[in-house]
């Protein structure tokens, strides 16, 4: 797969719009911020970065092993399909609510091209809680990618639901293997991360702390 490079505008763009990010979850003070991964794990990754250099507290971090995934026995990639993302959804949540009962507030995060599978994940999430933490409140913050139009259900769902949309001027980390984590099953699922790759991206997001700072002034 080809490395992309983002240009300095490209990479200015994204780390703002990964303040928009912690700034909105910031202020809806969720108790928990589930990141579908492989794809929303950048955002995982800069939401507690820009939280240790504010030193301020994140909610729990809920990482679903989601997206294209390897098979260890055979060495072999495919997508999961709806009923193994129901499964996956379903055990993590199950999971967290057994250790955190008290949890009402839950932010989703997840990148947008088209909007079909933040719109997947937002209504797995949202049965399990309907059926099992039937008073939770769950937003979701999505992440536009400027050169692409979201279409189909996406536009107005993501209104009805009251979705907060943040567009940046491109996702380069949007399905780049050097950004993101590798998801594995080997009988269960299973992520395995390096966030060393993400640190040109951690690093411009201490820079553009520094200019906010400046601003502020």
């Amino acid at each position: 797969m080809r490395v992309h490079q983002p240009t300095p505008s490209e990479l200015s763009s994204f780390c703002y719009g990964m303040y928009s990010m912690y700034e909105f979850g910031r202020e809806l003070n969720p108790n928990v911020a589930v990141f579908p991964l492989r794809g929303a794990h950048p955002f995982s990754v800069a939401y507690q970065r820009i939280a240790g250099m504010n030193n301020e507290r994140t909610p729990d971090f809920l990482l679903l092993p989601l997206g294209t995934f390897t098979n260890l026995e055979t060495n072999t990639e495919r997508g999961l399909t709806t009923p193994e993302k129901t499964e996956v959804v379903k055990q993590s949540l199950q999971d967290y609510f057994a250790t955190h009962p008290e949890a009402r507030r839950i932010l989703l995060v997840d990148e947008v091209m088209n909007g079909g599978t933040i719109l997947q994940h937002y209504h797995l999430i949202n049965r399990f809680l309907r059926e099992n933490v039937p008073d939770a409140e769950l937003r979701a913050c999505a992440i536009e990618h400027g050169q692409h139009e979201p279409r189909g259900k996406y536009k107005n769902q993501s209104v009805r639901h009251g979705f907060h949309t943040i567009r940046v001027d491109s996702l380069f980390v949007m399905d780049r293997e050097q950004y993101l984590p590798k998801v594995t099953r080997n009988g269960v699922f299973a992520v395995e991360i390096q966030d060393e790759k993400l640190e040109g991206i951690l690093e411009q997001l201490e820079k553009t702390h520094d200019s906010r700072a400046q601003l502020k002034k």
